[in-house]
């Protein structure tokens, strides 16, 4: 018993020090880049020892919903949901000039329709970015808000946004 508990051991020192040092090697510049909006395949291109991209997109993901800016559930007492009229790329870009997006407006999208699509505004590469999007509700950066307006034009049905009422 006491060879399995010292194995046991051993496991858990080693899973946390590979975390760690993972965290350690990559942690910052993950966080900058999901920041800066990158995809998780272009955060992945660019780290020196990348990992699993499961494992990244937990980072991500992680990281996202520490700083607010990915929900499991809206409040609808707080938020409302927005038709994409073009008022709405008005307000969405006055909040980006004023910096108060963050927190004040999520993006919730049906990867599904969104995959079976056939796109005319937006390319391939601007499809997978936005397919590696977030499945919960997600605060868009600039990058991904201009693709996601595109989106409002051709598949409305799989975008829905949401702003603060206040």
């Amino acid at each position: 018993m006491e060879k399995k508990e010292k194995e046991e051991k051993n496991k858990y020192f080693e899973a946390a020090l590979q975390s760690f040092t993972y965290d350690f090697a990559n942690g910052g510049i993950i966080r900058h880049l999901t920041d800066e909006g990158y995809s998780i395949s272009e955060i992945q291109k660019r780290l020196t020892s990348p990992g699993s991209y499961e494992r990244l997109k937990e980072e991500v993901y992680n990281y996202l919903a520490e700083t607010g800016r990915l929900l499991e559930s809206i409040d609808d007492e707080e938020f409302q949901q927005i038709d994409s009229s073009g008022s709405l790329k008005a307000e969405i870009r006055e909040r980006i000039k004023t910096g108060s997006l963050n927190k004040t407006c999520f993006v919730l999208l049906d990867k599904q329709v969104i995959a079976t699509a056939r796109l005319k505004l937006i390319t391939d590469s601007e499809k997978e970015y936005i397919l590696e999007l977030p499945e919960q509700y997600f605060v868009p950066c600039e990058k991904s808000l201009e693709l996601i307006l595109a989106l409002t034009k051709e598949v409305p049905s799989a975008v829905k946004i949401f702003i603060c009422k206040g």
